[in-house]
């Protein structure tokens, strides 16, 4: 599987899937893959928008899959309260929006000013799908317009 996804820079990747998914299998096997070719976790940062990354690790858990170099992985976590990984920064989600936006880009510049000169960073982000819920309209369209503008922009990542 991660043999089909393109390791160049700029590059952005939307898996889509539905409720009688496993997702936590899915995850776990991007990741042993990325850790595979990357050498390096501190390559892959991911955004954990309120608890997704626990509830997709006990999914995998659960089918007896190895999920112990989860904790070496970079996150970023956004609300919640189970930490899982090696957690970087934590970002409560309080409206407005711009808030949430101005504390998550000056997390992940830090995470990125620090390591310029390392090969492409990956930056998984689960259940950003719950957050956009949480703003109202003009927000949500802000955060959507947003997003499309950080796939454009992205600094040597690859955001998943």
């Amino acid at each position: 599987m991660i043999s089909k996804v393109p390791t160049r820079y700029k590059t952005s990747l939307l898996i889509e899937h539905t409720s009688e998914d496993i997702v936590g299998y899915t995850l776990i096997k991007l990741l042993q893959g990325l850790t595979k070719i990357q050498d390096n976790p501190r390559n892959i940062i991911i955004t954990d928008f309120l608890d997704t990354l626990s509830i997709y690790l006990y999914q995998a858990e659960l089918l007896n899959m190895d999920t112990t170099f989860v904790r070496d992985l970079s996150v970023i976590k956004v609300g919640g309260t189970v930490e899982t990984g090696k957690v970087l920064y934590k970002i409560p989600i309080s409206p407005p929006y711009p808030v949430y936006k101005a504390r998550y880009n000056e997390a992940i510049s830090k995470i990125l000013e620090n390591r310029e000169s390392q090969p492409p960073q990956f930056n998984i982000q689960l259940g950003i799908e719950m957050v956009i819920n949480l703003f109202n309209r003009h927000e949500m369209l802000e955060q959507i317009h947003d997003i499309g503008r950080q796939i454009i922009q992205n600094r040597g990542g690859l955001s998943i």
